[in-house]
């Protein structure tokens, strides 16, 4: 394809790369022939492609052309995906300079002279190349090559976009993708001007940005003397922090960061002690200490409990470290009795560095999905099998019990409960948004048992699902007719049917709805306390909450549901097993964020009903200000909710005003205090 093609094609980022696919246009598979033909240039041109495929993990920059002048790796390798190989513009631009040597060799040998040298290109002519279809290959203008001592990346990109006539439609049956990086602008990037800044640490490229640093304190001052810049600098260095909570047992644990704890530290404390001011914690593992000791930059990433039921306190968890962050991570048992980990000499499951998944299935047990050679991972590089691990014997001995396809995002295995009911599942998360789910019934006061079949569940492959008591919950992301009365809910609704219906019938089980949304009214998530079901719901983007009960496969609203807000409010079980008390976190524009403590069944009887456990102080003066909602109207009719946060009544005249908007992966833009707005400009 003739390279605007590919500029066009690389301006359109997908994600971190920006991608122009060179597609076929083959009318037979003997039109694409021509490459693996024995004229000596093509021959010439794979063997030097193989010869850079076969270096691309070197590591000197004198035998490796995949590294980048400053040696780094970076994007200059060619990755595989989904059975392609992704290829960078400079590797494109190296492999095609290894095909135009091999012209100017047959060239030579055909006796032609190269023209003279320009911008270290020669202009060679070019022989004719055939598919075994007859057809001809040839540029109606001379190839550039590069010349002795010159850079082959830029001259060659330079010719290749300025002097030669591109090989069009006659390239047949060549699959390709071509990736950038979003510094690199296709094969442009070679004539940008600009392109030496790629090189960020370059004492050219320091010394330009010092230079641009400078231009901008010249207009606009020197940040650091302006009267709002220590205050500021207050707001972001406020060590004052809510420690939101889990409750476990018969504590409340906690992870916490700040200037001492950078890494930050894994804490318990009673509710008792919660309650106070400055509650006196218990500490359970120290991350920055740990990082000392092992000598490994570790990165705290989330604990799972061992789940044995209500009361029940197992005193296991699984604890989640990485290595600076990174998105592989080792998975520890920890026993929250001895306050330790649990060794491998002592049968601790400890799993190897991998981006993986683990789950208790029982004490003694755990369903886990790691990197464990050749045909273990996913082509996105997650789990494709789980295993059934066991206490005491080798990771490498556990029983391959679910496996996925190569081209799945990843599999997982796990075990979910609430009050009695107890599931254990394999998924297969088939795309990022779509999952095919396998479930069966375990016993709920015994062991574990292998007994019972898996059943796929017959539910949307886009739908969430969760479990209350024993009715599975299905919030659909499209369309989905179900029930034996082929009801059709829409896209947006939760929805509900006992669980041993839905495995036995699939989508003809009773569903009914639990939540449907409306032109204005979306579902935001939900809560499972013992005996309710707490929905956050949106509507026009203020928060309303609903408070639902579960009687003969109905669900009945508690109380009246409150007017929304201009708020953001979340709500979360304190503890399923033992009642209905929910944590409250609520923040708006004008007040910073506060935690509080109430019961499921009169959560919609107003403040009076919460008992105030932790609060923000106010960073900035909101007296005389006010929030408030309008509406834009687009030309079809549509009304777009905003938000305005000014003065009281906006005052008269135009009002120089900061506008923040947001549309991606289906996040609505909540309200929330803002210390820093509110100090700097209202």
């Amino acid at each position: 394809q003739d390279s605007a093609d590919v500029r066009a094609g690389a301006s359109r980022k997908q994600g971190p790369f920006s991608t122009a696919h060179l597609s076929s246009r083959a009318r037979t598979r003997e039109d694409s022939a021509w490459l693996e033909s024995a004229t000596a240039q093509e021959s010439e041109f794979h063997r030097g492609t193989l010869r850079m495929l076969g270096s691309a993990n070197a590591t000197s920059n004198s035998t490796n052309p995949w590294r980048t002048p400053s040696g780094s790796a970076g994007y200059a390798a060619p990755r595989v995906r989904g059975g392609r190989l992704h290829f960078p513009i400079s590797a494109l631009s190296v492999m095609a300079g290894v095909f135009l040597q091999s012209q100017r060799v047959a060239a030579t040998a055909s006796d032609s002279r190269p023209s003279t040298s320009r911008s270290g290109l020669s202009f060679v002519p070019s022989p004719p190349l055939r598919t075994k279809s007859g057809s001809q290959l040839r540029p109606t203008a001379p190839i550039a090559v590069p010349a002795a001592g010159s850079s082959p990346k830029r001259a060659l990109s330079q010719s290749l976009l300025e002097k030669a006539t591109p090989l069009r439609s006659s390239i047949r049956e060549v699959p390709l993708v071509v990736t950038a990086s979003t510094a690199t602008s296709s094969m442009g990037a070679a004539v940008d001007e600009n392109e030496w800044l790629e090189e960020v640490l370059a004492p050219a490229a320091l010394e330009w940005v010092e230079t641009q640093n400078k231009n901008t304190i010249q207009r606009l001052g020197e940040p650091a003397e302006s009267e709002l810049h220590p205050r500021l600098l207050s707001i972001y260095n406020a060590k004052e922090k809510i420690p939101y909570a889990t409750k476990r047992g018969a504590f409340l644990y906690n992870f916490w960061q700040d200037a001492s704890n950078p890494r930050g530290i894994w804490r318990r404390c009673s509710e008792e002690e919660y309650a106070k001011d400055e509650p006196k914690w218990e500490t359970l593992l120290d991350i920055d200490a740990l990082g000392v000791e092992e000598a490994v930059s570790w990165v705290w990433g989330g604990s799972t409990p061992l789940d044995m039921g209500p009361g029940v306190d197992s005193g296991r968890v699984i604890i989640s470290l990485s290595r600076g962050g990174a998105d592989a991570t080792v998975k520890r048992e920890f026993d929250l009795f001895a306050m330790k980990f649990v060794s491998e000499a002592d049968q601790g499951f400890v799993t190897p560095e991998a981006k993986g998944s683990a789950s208790y299935r029982s004490r003694d047990e755990m369903l886990i999905g790691t990197a464990m050679g050749e045909g273990t991972v996913t082509d996105s590089g997650y789990p494709r099998q789980i295993r059934l691990w066991r206490r005491g014997e080798p990771l490498e001995s556990a029983k391959v019990v679910f496996e996925g396809e190569a081209s799945d995002v990843s599999v997982s295995g796990y075990v979910s409960r609430h009050g009695t009911e107890r599931y254990e599942w394999r998924v297969r998360s088939t795309t990022f948004y779509t999952s095919r789910k396998w479930v069966r019934a375990l016993p709920f006061d015994g062991p574990a048992s292998d007994e019972g079949e898996f059943v796929e569940l017959g539910v949307q492959d886009s739908a969430t699902t969760s479990m209350f008591q024993g009715e599975l919950l299905v919030l659909l992301r499209d369309e989905w007719t179900a029930g034996p009365e082929g009801i059709t809910y829409p896209s947006g609704a939760l929805i509900s049917a006992p669980m041993e219906e839905v495995m036995r019938l699939g989508s003809k089980a009773a569903f009914v709805p639990v939540f449907l949304p409306t032109t204005t009214r979306s579902l935001q998530g939900w809560s499972k306390t013992k005996n309710y079901l707490v929905v956050t719901v949106l509507d026009t983007v203020k928060t309303c909450l609903q408070v639902l009960s579960l009687a003969d496969g109905k669900w009945t609203a508690v109380g009246a549901e409150a007017p929304g807000e201009i708020a953001t409010i979340g709500v979360s079980a304190v503890d399923s097993d033992e009642g209905d008390r929910l944590w409250v976190q609520r923040s708006s524009y004008l007040e910073p964020p506060m935690l509080s403590i109430g019961d499921a069944q009169t959560l919609n009887g107003g403040d009076s009903a919460l008992r105030e456990m932790k609060r923000l102080p106010a960073q900035f003066n909101a007296d005389g200000c006010e929030a408030r909602q309008g509406f834009a109207i687009s030309k079809d009719g549509t009304q777009v909710p905003y938000f305005v946060v000014s003065p009281a009544g906006g005052g008269e005249g135009s009002k120089p005003t900061l506008i923040e908007a947001y549309g991606g992966f289906e996040v609505s833009l909540l309200p929330g205090y803002r210390a820093d707005v509110g100090a700097g400009w209202l």
